[in-house]
C-alpha cells in the first residue's frame, strides 16, 4: 500500500478487564491483529503544476516529509519530483553521511523522509 502512495495504519485490539497502571507496557503487548488500513492523502491542488513550473525555471524541488520512505517515494514520483535515477533517503541516512558523501549524492537526492526507518 505504501508503494501506491497510501498511508498505512495497522489495527489491533486487546480485551482487558481494567485499565493497567503502565498503559504502554501492558496495552502494547499481546494484541490481536485485525488488519491494515490504507488512506490516501492526495497532494493539494496545484502542487503538481507548481513543481512543473519550478523545473521549467531550473529550480530543484526537494520533498521533505515525515512519511515512510515507500509512501514518500510514491508521492514524489506521482508529483514528478523524483525520477527513475533519483534517490529517496531517510533523515537517519542523511545524518550518517559525511560532507563528502553528501557532495557526491546531493544532485540525485529529491526526497528526504524524516520518519523512523524502522516504521
Amino acid at each position: 500500500m505504501a508503494s501506491r502512495a497510501l498511508r498505512v495504519i495497522a489495527v489491533a485490539y486487546k480485551d482487558i478487564n481494567k485499565m493497567p497502571s503502565d498503559i504502554q507496557e501492558e496495552l502494547e503487548k499481546d494484541l490481536n491483529f485485525v488488519g491494515l488500513i490504507g488512506m490516501i492523502d492526495p497532494p493539494r491542488e496545484g502542487v503538481k503544476e507548481a513543481v512543473y513550473t519550478c523545473k521549467r525555471a531550473g529550480i530543484k524541488t526537494v520533498m521533505i516529509t515525515g512519511d515512510h520512505i515507500a509512501t514518500a517515494t510514491a508521492i514524489a514520483k506521482e508529483l514528478n519530483i523524483l525520477g527513475s535515477k533519483d534517490d529517496s533517503i531517510t533523515g537517519a541516512e542523511l545524518n550518517k553521511m559525511t560532507d563528502e558523501e553528501l557532495r557526491q549524492r546531493y544532485k540525485k537526492i529529491f526526497c528526504v523522509c524524516k520518519s523512523d526507518p524502522r516504521a
